[in-house]
């Protein structure tokens, strides 16, 4: 993959690499699904850092961006509907991002995305938050505070990253010139019939 990059950044293009990332992983935290590798691997949460840290270091030093995507901040569910706050079992998307973006605030080739796919709630508590879950501008607020100068964040809309009213409504309430909005336009044939799910539809939503 070095040499794809490299050749890719040597045609002065800046390619991109994804990576996702689960919370308790990094923070640490034993939860059922990695009690056994945690086990077997007493320094499991050093190690993942250092892994992260060394590919952030390979690729943005030839050019590319890194966009750390927090994707699972409770691996012991298939997937949340929101990023957990601060929950002792998993770690949490607040205490996550912190460590994450203290680690490479010096570096502005690191993106942030916030939580792959938020659904099944308000846009209300997708934005603000409460008590259970993290919201997007509590998010960004942790990452802001380590760094406010460079930190591009990414912000994924309601309904499976794919409600443009959402990102709508949260930009009315940004002062934050650093964020780009993420939108996932699903349009295989489970979407089949559906009018969000086809290319008329997906104009009308960017619309």
């Amino acid at each position: 993959m070095k040499t794809v990059f490299s050749q890719i950044t040597a045609d002065g293009i800046k390619p991109s690499l994804r990576v996702p990332m689960t919370a308790s992983n990094w923070l640490g935290v034993e939860t059922n699904a990695a009690k056994a590798n945690m086990e077997k691997y007493p320094k499991l949460s050093e190690q993942y850092q250092t892994m992260i840290g060394k590919m952030v270091d390979e690729f943005t030093a030839m050019g590319a961006v890194v966009i750390l995507d927090l994707q699972w901040s409770d691996d012991d569910a298939e997937q949340t509907i929101l990023p957990l706050v601060n929950n002792t079992d998993t770690g949490g998307a607040l205490l996550f991002w912190s460590s994450v973006s203290a680690k490479f605030k010096d570096n502005d080739h690191v993106f942030y995305e916030l939580f792959n796919e938020p659904f099944g709630t308000s846009t209300d508590t997708w934005m603000n938050g409460d008590g259970t879950y993290a919201g997007v501008l509590e998010m960004i607020k942790t990452i802001r505070d380590n760094s406010t100068d460079q930190m591009l964040v990414i912000a994924g809309a309601t309904s499976y990253a794919y409600d443009a009213d959402s990102l709508v409504e949260l930009e009315g309430s940004l002062t934050d010139n650093l964020v780009m909005y993420n939108f996932h336009p699903y349009m295989g044939p489970n979407q089949s019939g559906k009018y969000r799910g086809n290319a008329d539809g997906f104009e009308a939503m960017v619309q």
